[in-house]
């Protein structure tokens, strides 16, 4: 299919391109001198009026219809397109690893980020600076908040794929913005607005004017924006907002009371939660159960003293909370903690309150506080010999700060270690103010693993998001014979600075919990037990900055007119281009990300490239390619009757494109067939065959090694012999994801098939109905090569695959068969003989590579 069809397409347009050219040698021009024709030129087709054949599945959002929706940002203008799915990258990403902050693009039919290019007047643009993750695989957008709203002319919707036109990226179809060249307006509009009953609130002030020179010659628009917002919090909002258990909203039904799926609160609570143990050679934290303060499996927890089988009694360490105690097991769940509301009144149960004061006590932020300034410029001159030189000017800046809750600990966020010494160990050495009477611990005491705890008194998790972006563009166009042309060279470049603030570093909550003086970190102690002082020692502040680049250069024909067979029902359309385009990017992490102070404890038993409790480490990488590119594209008119009310008219578009990057091994050579039929004037039925695809991005290709900590990946092999939790999934495991410098192509293949029916002329003479149209699409995509990953549970189950038939998998990385593992292994084996399995070490980490798949 793929060589017929694009040696089909590349044959017409050879074919009729060389037509063309003798035709247009053997006429004679009544009129040599150069002129400058106005051209219409709609996405989807780079010849003037190719739209009009019926052939492009485009549609078109003009002001009129923008404005009536009512939207100040360009990112929810377009989340209105019906061709739109769910916006993955958004302004609600809120996770420390997300694109966060002021950020918005488009995801046509729902093939996801990365499969539709998003054009500025019809050229492309730089990425934003921060890349995010969609499931495992990082993704590189374009910010279309980067776009002033208010300045937008249309907005141009392409439904089918679209890389025999525009290239890589263009899968699902192009979303072409383009800007006011209205020189004549004055304008200044300014809008408010907010949320009834909270403080939420929004201003927008918009400015713009045109300006001539030179007696008309030559003319200037300027445009500029402002938006402010205050955010919205969960507490200014009602009980189903301010709290994520919903089970009070359920009315008489069952599930309000036996069903825990609508409960949502989180076992990280500031009523924390241990284990009492020590840690083994090869690095397994084992459980001690030390008799009246804990399980048998070592665990013990904080909550209020006259909550039920409190076995001791701490007293009261703050009165905001009132007395609190130690008990064995599991929390109760009435501690479970709120992330929405953080703490409403009486979370707790029994009465209890803990109040928060300021910022802390408005809980989660659903919208977040965001100024973003926009500005816009469009220049103009007509020089003396009939050429046009343009240049524009995009400026962009936004600011962000948004919170969540404060950041909680647990042994997969963070193995840290309370050492037998911390002055509040209730396990501590014999003669520590703080040891428990009446436990079987030994003398010198017992280390505590923080299972779970969240220090409320840090404070909320503030993160903002610093975005500024510009582009630099100009160029000439004009007109040669009956050709229009046009080139341009522009440039835009992004720098994202990510900041989150009350974080958490392991290495100075190590040494903090290490103090065996009352100013050693307390995790024991419930709410507020630690003064701001304290906290400030392991209060920690994170920036990544993330920085993208695009250099472009291009130059196009057209001719709408380029060949005249008699044999055809009219005149051949053509067009042709060559573009050129370097990609940069680089991401810089925080020296506590990207391995630069690693969390070691002070006896080196555990260590973490990552210092940042709650967020995995990502190296430093930066890289560039040059792209370069050639296309073709001709639209035939082949058949159209002069019947008065069948018109029967048939065309035909063909378009292809080659793309060669110069770090992938192999380019791209993709073709389009699309016809379209007129029975009649009003109706328009119409198909389209293309192959595309989405070349991988910079970080695909060149990122340094992302780790990543995830639960319930079992050790299928280790698993039966040991039962340990390393081993059965329920500790967290470390994957490993790796940039791979091979990765080829996505491919796809798509088909659409349409039909409209525009009966805007006749109704539009009734009076009260000006347009009537009614399009109904039919689309299907078909994908290869996808890049992703398999993921840590499917390389395990190769690894036990592989390891059944005598070999191993290496992206699971093992360590060295302790006594232990052999004598757990001799004891399996003994027991079954018809499985006999070599001792292998526990798994250290699972490398994950990005990988081509189905």
């Amino acid at each position: 299919m793929f060589n017929r069809t694009h040696l089909f397409a590349g044959a017409a347009i050879c074919a009729l391109m060389t037509a063309g050219v003798a035709a247009a040698q053997e006429a004679e021009d009544a009129n040599d001198e150069t002129e400058t024709r106005d051209v219409i030129v709609v996405t989807g087709s780079n010849i003037a009026g190719a739209s009009d054949s019926g052939a492009i599945a485009v549609t078109i959002l003009g002001r009129d219809q923008l404005d009536s929706l009512g939207e100040v940002s360009t990112g929810d203008l377009l989340a209105n397109l019906p061709q739109a799915g769910t916006f993955e990258i958004n302004d609600s990403s809120d996770g420390p690893n997300d694109a966060r902050g002021d950020v918005a693009t488009v995801n046509l039919r729902g093939l996801g980020t990365g499969n539709t290019l998003v054009l500025l007047n019809g050229r492309r643009i730089t990425a934003h600076g921060i890349f995010q993750d969609v499931g495992t695989v990082p993704r590189s957008i374009t910010n279309v908040n980067a776009f002033p709203a208010a300045s937008i002319e249309r907005v141009e919707v392409l439904r089918d794929g679209a890389s025999a036109l525009y290239g890589s990226d263009a899968t699902a179809g192009v979303v072409n913005t383009i800007l006011n060249a209205d020189y004549d307006q004055r304008r200044i509009t300014f809008r408010r607005s907010g949320i009834e009953g909270t403080g939420q609130r929004e201003w927008k002030l918009d400015l713009a004017g045109g300006f001539t020179f030179n007696n008309g010659a030559t003319n200037l628009l300027l445009t500029a924006s402002v938006f402010d917002r205050e955010g919205l919090f969960a507490t200014e909002l009602d009980g189903q907002f301010n709290t994520v258990d919903k089970r009070a909203f359920l009315g008489d039904s069952p599930y309000a009371t036996a069903n825990t799926d609508f409960r949502n609160t989180s076992t990280r609570s500031p009523f924390g939660q241990f284990r009492v143990g020590e840690l083994t050679a090869d690095g397994v934290f084992s459980p001690i159960d030390v008799g009246s303060l804990t399980a048998s499996d070592g665990d013990f927890h904080v909550q209020p003293c006259d909550f039920s089988g409190t076995r001791v009694t701490l007293g009261v360490i703050d009165p905001r909370v009132g007395c609190v105690g130690l008990d064995d097991g599991n929390l109760n769940s009435t501690l479970r903690f709120d992330f929405n509301g953080f703490q409403p009144d009486d979370s707790f149960g029994n009465g209890l309150t803990i109040p928060l004061e300021g910022r802390n006590a408005l809980g989660r932020q659903f919208i977040s506080d965001a100024v973003r300034y926009n500005a816009y410029g469009l220049i103009e001159h007509d020089m003396d010999n009939g050429v046009e030189a343009f240049a524009e000017f995009l400026y962009y800046q936004s600011e962000t700060e948004s919170q969540r809750a404060a950041q909680p600990i647990d042994d997969g966020l963070a193995f840290v270690i309370v050492p037998a010494q911390n002055y509040w160990n209730p396990v501590g050495p014999v003669g520590s103010p703080n040891r428990v009477a009446g436990i079987s611990a030994p003398a010198s005491g017992l280390d505590v693993l923080i299972s779970r705890w969240r220090p409320v008194e840090l404070g909320p998790r503030v993160f903002s998001a610093d975005s500024r972006m510009y582009r630099l563009l100009g160029g000439f166009r004009g007109g040669w014979r009956d050709w229009d042309w046009e080139t341009a060279l522009g440039y835009s470049h992004n720098e994202t600075v990510d900041t989150s603030r009350n974080r958490m570093s392991k290495q100075l909550l190590f040494e903090q919990l290490s103090l065996t003086t009352p100013d050693a970190i307390n995790p024991f102690g419930g709410p507020f037990a630690n003064s701001q002082a304290q906290l400030d020692r392991i209060r920690i502040q994170v920036e990544n900055v993330g920085e993208t680049s695009l250099t472009t250069a291009d130059f196009r024909m057209s001719n709408s007119e380029f060949a005249n067979p008699s044999w055809l029902a009219g005149p051949v359309g053509a067009a042709f281009g060559l573009d050129f385009r370097r990609e940069f990017y680089s991401e810089d992490r925080d020296p506590r990300l990207d391995g630069t102070i690693q969390f070691t404890s002070g006896t080196g038993d555990v260590s973490d490239v990552s210092d940042v409790v709650g967020v995995s480490p990502t190296r430093d990488s930066d890289a560039s390619r040059n792209v370069f590119a050639a296309y073709g594209e001709v639209l035939v008119p082949v058949f159209a009757s002069d019947h008065p009310v069948f018109i029967n008219e048939f065309n035909m578009q063909f378009a292809l494109r080659g793309e060669y990057f110069d770090d992938i091994e192999d380019g791209a050579l993709k073709p389009k067939i699309a016809i379209s039929w007129f029975p009649i004037e009003e109706l328009n039925f119409r198909a389209a065959y293309s192959q595309g695809f989405r070349a991988p991005n910079l970080i695909q290709l060149n990122r340094g090694d992302i780790s990543r900590l995830n639960q319930g990946d079992e050790d299928f092999y280790r698993a039966p012999v040991t039962g340990d939790p390393d081993d059965t999934g329920e500790t967290f495991r470390a994957s490993v994801r790796r940039s791979n410098p091979n990765l080829e192509n996505e491919d796809t293949e798509t088909i659409v098939i349409g039909a409209q029916l525009d009966l805007s002329d006749r109704f539009s003479n009734t009076g009260f109905i000006d347009q009537f149209v009614v399009s109904v699409d039919y689309w299907q995509f078909e994908q290869e090569d996808l890049i992703g990953t398999l993921g840590p549970e499917v390389q395990l189950a190769l690894d036990f695959q592989a390891r059944m038939n005598g070999s191993s998998n290496p992206n699971v990385v093992r360590g060295a068969v302790t006594a232990a593992d052999q004598a757990a292994f001799d004891a399996y084996n003994l027991a079954n003989p018809n499985d006999q399995r070599t001792a292998a070490g526990v798994v250290l980490f699972v490398n994950d590579d990005y990988i081509n798949l189905d």
